[in-house]
């Protein structure tokens, strides 16, 4: 039975269960109700064989779906076939003018999405009760007219897109999934897509031709979530290459993804936030979005930002917070971060690490050019309206932020050359302008000193921060044989991926440990870290992304021997019941040792035996001692078994 006609018959608040198959038709969800799907399906255990034809069977279902191998039948929506099979167009006309009607939005809808919802005000939004969803569904091979995978018209308030893979999808703008459309491509100011969550989805090697290449969220999505997907291997022509945030939809949040191997062609390779216009034609910027507890790595922008752009999201408020933004590249500015027309944004407890430049965009100036985060003097237009003494760059509150040798690169007319690292620069101001970062692991000095920044110097000490395992990104540049300026620069996938492979979670000893602020010109530090563990663990913040795991303490009995610490068990120097150690889940380390306490004589260094502890912080502990013990430092008199000591 097709999918459309459970579709129709349905009364609204259904749950329609759709059973293992491969279905090649295009279905408008047109009412509130639940498609279940069984899950993707595919193989387990390795790729999916090569296809043999265009619509090869499925697999016989084997018995036991865990084998190495083994082939798992899922729902899977293949709409490849409206395109050429002209029954499939007729029967989806059909549909969206007669079961699908009336629906709000544009009355043209675009065509050719493998799932299309459409609405009428009002339908869609109960909550309590019963959100329509889309959950469990392989949906692949479409080419929308507008955007391709799933496209929620207007009016898709409340809807719930979960659990798929959406995966080989072409459209005009957003590959694999668009909420609404821009304006001008037919769509409205307001789209009237509010509150749709996008959870759970991997959104894998699919293409769009203008303004998004993996997800696009157009005006009037307000309130959205778009939360633990996989979105990797997009492509945009234009903008976005994972995601694109392009127009007015307050209240946005992008959280918890992993956003990598994405490519835009020109700007924002992982994540663009853009207001649609500019401010002089009527632009009223992107709307307050949160970027939260992201992993955007190994994007490429083939002008700026090759990690996160920011273009005239104008006034309200970007929150840029408890990202990893690493090996992100651009060929222009900012090959993590890249600002222009955006006057409200911070940027805070961010780790910013080994992305590059090239100078090789169709644009560039030829010379190096920032590669952590980078931001443009404000057009005349927007400068305009904002008040008497303003900034004239979009300048964000920074601080928390590790950067860390993010490389600038410029071409000699047949290779990439190493320039310098460049954190950070203002580019295109009348007079030089610096950012003011602070309490941050910078890799090289940058503007007027301040105290409450660590500078690493990278030459001498690559390794400052201590991150797990940090890698540096591989990129080709080769020039086109047909125009030597035209420099084809591609990051180089290893075998497997950099994900998983790669780790920038901060080391026991890291330096940026405790060196953070609770707070900066009234504005918070994040209460929780890139894995949503509490923030402080220690006596203060940690630098970065993440907050540092405190190690295990502990004390022995009996002067057992702990791996990796010197010496022969003694009572002075060495290891005994004496000491604090630490393990950090690899490493063991000596913390305090009581018996060489200054002011303590050598007649009673055998008392100095620690019998109970209570750690505060990794350098705060209250401590008893099994024995009375005399004359510690800070102590008058003998400290007594029941004591404690701070």
């Amino acid at each position: 039975t097709p999918i459309q006609d459970a579709i129709d018959a349905a009364a609204a608040g259904s749950l329609i269960i759709v059973q293992p198959g491969h279905y090649r038709e295009n279905p408008i969800l047109h009412q509130r109700l639940k498609l279940q799907g069984y899950g993707p399906g595919g193989f387990v255990g390795a790729p999916p064989v090569p296809e043999q034809e265009i619509n090869p069977a499925d697999p016989p279902t084997t018995q036991t779906g865990e084998e190495p191998f083994a082939h798992i039948l899922g729902s899977v929506i293949d709409g490849r076939f409206h395109q050429f099979v002209e029954a499939n167009r007729l029967a989806w006309d059909a549909t969206l003018a007669g079961a699908a009607s009336p629906y709000g939005g544009p009355a043209d809808v675009p065509s050719g999405a493998a799932i299309t919802v459409v609405a009428a005000p009002g339908e869609l939004d109960a909550v309590a009760s019963f959100r329509a969803q889309i959950d469990g569904f392989g949906i692949t091979g479409s080419r929308g007219e507008g955007s391709g995978g799933i496209y929620v018209h207007a009016y898709g308030r409340n809807l719930i897109i979960s659990n798929n893979i959406i995966e080989n999808n072409s459209g005009r703008y957003g590959g694999g999934l668009g909420l609404g459309q821009p304006t001008d491509f037919g769509g409205l100011a307001n789209n009237e897509n509010d509150n749709i969550r996008i959870h759970h989805n991997r959104i894998l090697g699919n293409g769009g031709t203008f303004r998004a290449g993996g997800v696009g969220i157009f005006n009037g999505a307000d309130n959205y979530d778009f939360a633990y997907n996989d979105v990797c291997g997009n492509y945009s022509a234009e903008y976005g290459g994972g995601i694109s945030h392009y127009g007015l939809s307050p209240n946005g949040r992008i959280r918890d993804n992993l956003i990598y191997y994405n490519d835009a062609f020109d700007e924002g390779g992982g994540v663009m936030i853009a207001g649609e216009r500019p401010v002089d034609a009527g632009g009223v910027g992107s709307g307050p979005v949160d970027l939260t507890h992201n992993l955007i790595q190994a994007n490429l922008s083939n002008d700026d930002g090759g990690g996160v752009r920011l273009l005239r999201p104008l006034m309200p408020l970007i929150t840029i917070a408890d990202n990893f933004i690493v090996n992100n590249v651009a060929t222009d500015f900012g090959g993590g971060i890249a600002l222009d027309d955006a006057s409200n944004v911070v940027i805070v407890n961010n780790t910013i690490a080994d992305n590059m430049t090239t100078a090789t965009a169709e644009d560039t100036d030829g010379n190096a050019h920032g590669a952590g985060l980078v931001s443009e003097g404000h057009s005349a237009a927007f400068q305009a309206t904002l008040p008497p003494g303003a900034p004239t760059f979009s300048n964000p509150t920074l601080f928390n932020n590790i950067f860390w040798n993010n490389r600038a690169f410029t071409w000699d007319g047949a290779a990439l050359v190493f320039d310098s690292v460049i954190d950070m620069e203002v580019f295109g101001t009348v007079l030089p302008q610096f950012f003011t970062p602070r309490f941050s692991v910078l890799s090289v000095p940058y503007g007027a000193p301040h105290a409450s920044n660590l500078i690493g110097d990278v030459a001498v000490n690559p390794d400052f921060p201590t991150f797990v395992n940090p890698t540096v990104v591989d990129v080709t540049a080769t020039a086109s044989r047909l125009n030597a300026n035209f420099i084809d620069v591609q990051v180089q996938r290893p075998e497997g991926t950099l994900v998983g492979f790669s780790d920038y979670h901060l080391q026991f000893d890291s330096p940026a440990i405790d060196r953070g602020a609770a707070s900066f010109n009234l504005i918070g530090a994040p209460t929780d870290d890139y894995d949503h563990q509490t923030r402080p663990r220690g006596s203060g913040f940690d630098i970065g992304a993440d907050e540092a795991d405190m190690p295990l303490f502990f004390s022995t009995e009996g002067n057992v021997s702990i791996p990796g610490v010197p010496g022969l068990p003694s009572i002075y120097g060495a290891y005994d019941d004496a000491d604090i150690y630490a393990f950090d889940g690899a490493n063991f380390r000596r913390v305090v040792d009581f018996s060489s306490l200054p002011g303590l004589p050598m007649a009673s260094i055998l008392l100095a035996d620690v019998d109970a502890l209570e750690v505060v912080d990794d350098d705060t502990f209250y401590v008893s001692f099994l024995f009375p013990l005399p004359i510690v430092t800070g102590v008058s008199g003998v400290v007594m078994p029941e004591d404690v000591l701070l």
